[in-house]
This record gives C-alpha cells, sequence and structure tokens, in this order.
C-alpha cells in the first residue's frame, strides 16, 4: 500500500499562499485610501466654511449676502427769492351821526371861513426824513440791510495781528433793530478767484472778535486784486436770503486785506 505524500513535500508554487492573502491586502488599501480621502475632504471642507464665515462676499459662497446700497439724500435748494411785503388793510370807522332837537335860533349867526396858514418843508430836513426812511428799511424788500459805512476795507493786522498779511478776508456782525447781537444766521461767500469757485459760508455769533454777533470767513492765503467778482449774503435758519447780494473788491496790499461787512436788522 502507497502512503499519501507529505504535505510539505508536494511541489507547491512559490506564489502559492500571496495568493491565498492578496484580496485581504487589497480590500485593507482600499478601505486606508478611502479614510484618507475623506479626511481630506472634511478638513477642506471646514477651511473652505471658516473661509465664507470670514468673508460671506467670497466668490465660493453660493449664497452671498445682499448688499443694501446706501440711501442717496437729494438735497432740495432753499428759494432764494426776497421775500415780498405783505400789506395791511385797516378798515376805516364810520362816523356815527347823533341828532339833536331842534332849536329855534334866537339870532342870526355870521360865520367867517378860516384863513390856511402855508406849510413850509426845508430842503434839508426832506433829505433827512428821506435818509431815516433808507435806514429804517422801509423803502427795501429785505429784512436785513447792510449798516453805514460797510463794506469797509481794512487792515488784518487789526482783528488778526497773528496773520502777518498771510490772509485775506471778510468779516463783521449782525444786530437786529435794537442793536442786540443776532445768533445762527449763514453768511455766504460766493463767487469765483483765479478762475476758481468759492463757496464758503460762517454763522454769526461764533467770531466775536467782531461783536457778539461776529463771523469771519477766509477767502485767501494771499492778498489779491479782484473787481467784484465774488458777493456776500445773509440767509436765515431755513435756507431763505433776507438780504440782498454785496459784491466785493479785494486789493493785493496788506492795508486792505479784510473788508468789514456789518449787517442791520430793518423789518420783522
Amino acid at each position: 500500500m502507497i502512503a499519501p505524500p507529505n504535505e510539505t513535500e508536494l511541489d507547491l508554487p512559490d506564489d502559492f499562499l500571496p495568493e491565498r492573502k492578496t484580496p485581504k491586502v487589497a480590500v485593507r488599501l482600499s478601505w486606508n485610501k478611502l479614510t484618507n480621502l475623506l479626511a481630506i475632504a472634511t478638513l477642506v471642507t471646514a477651511v473652505l466654511l471658516i473661509w465664507i464665515y470670514i468673508n460671506p462676499q467670497v466668490f465660493l459662497n453660493p449664497y452671498p449676502p445682499v448688499v443694501v446700497p446706501p440711501t442717496i439724500v437729494i438735497p432740495t435748494q432753499a428759494a432764494t427769492e426776497p421775500p415780498q411785503p405783505t400789506m395791511t388793510f385797516t378798515p376805516s370807522i364810520t362816523p356815527t351821526t347823533t341828532l339833536k332837537p331842534f332849536q329855534f335860533p334866537t339870532s342870526t349867526p355870521t360865520s367867517i371861513p378860516p384863513t390856511p396858514i402855508p406849510v413850509t418843508v426845508n430842503p434839508t430836513q426832506a433829505v433827512a426824513l428821506t435818509k431815516t426812511a433808507e435806514v429804517i428799511g422801509t423803502t427795501s424788500p429785505w429784512q436785513f440791510i447792510l449798516q453805514p459805512g460797510s463794506p469797509a476795507a481794512v487792515s488784518s493786522l487789526i482783528m488778526r495781528p497773528e496773520s502777518d498779511c498771510k490772509w485775506m478776508g471778510v468779516g463783521g456782525q449782525v444786530v437786529d433793530m435794537n442793536d442786540a447781537p443776532i445768533l445762527g444766521l449763514r453768511v455766504q461767500l460766493y463767487g469765483s478767484l483765479h478762475g476758481n469757485v468759492k463757496d464758503v459760508s460762517s454763522l454769526t455769533g461764533t467770531v466775536d472778535r467782531y461783536g457778539p454777533g461776529g463771523y469771519e470767513i477766509k477767502i485767501s492765503d494771499i492778498p489779491t486784486e479782484t473787481n467784484k467778482t465774488m458777493w456776500l449774503q445773509l440767509y436765515n435758519q431755513v435756507g431763505g436770503a433776507v438780504s440782498d447780494k454785496v459784491m466785493l473788491s479785494t486789493t493785493a496790499g496788506c492795508e486792505k486785506n479784510l473788508i468789514i461787512v456789518n449787517f442791520k436788522q430793518v423789518k420783522q
């Protein structure tokens, strides 16, 4: 009887054992690769989420927040027409007649017509009355007019000793009908200087060197000669003009580089 061959003595191929283990190794490597890919994808996703959280407007954000544009406020231009004078009608009083009892005259009265007395007006008094009417503003449609002597050009060293002739501007004050200072009115300078538009404003009561209702506007760092290319005008708190335009002329000298313009209220 022939004995069965020993397994150790069988002539087996060299790659017989590896072939039996290859499927398990391949499955293990596949899971390892899949795990690594999942970890990398998780890391990338976390980085992208943090990036989108910090900068919501990034191009990778599929739902960026809507940016609301700022509201545009269009300024309304205030009317600058002079206020029209209003006329107040006062009704006249109709006299009443009281009837007296009739009495027979005892004598015939004689009536002498009164002799008219001529009234003469001195021409000097007439001119003085006209000037007084102009001062109180009865002939002007504006609420504020220039005070006598305005505008006047003086040296800026009088009000601004530190300027040392390196300054040119306009200043003054505004008072009411009782010569009390008025605060909060806007003094507007507009025009052109060397081809450049000048649009500068100041408020009364902000510069007390000209008085309690004083203001000041700087025109240039160097005194320059101009001929009525700029003007000054007074406005109230609602933006309406309350004075006429005051045309300004400047010089290049240091003796007249400050223009004093004072306003006075003449009607309510």
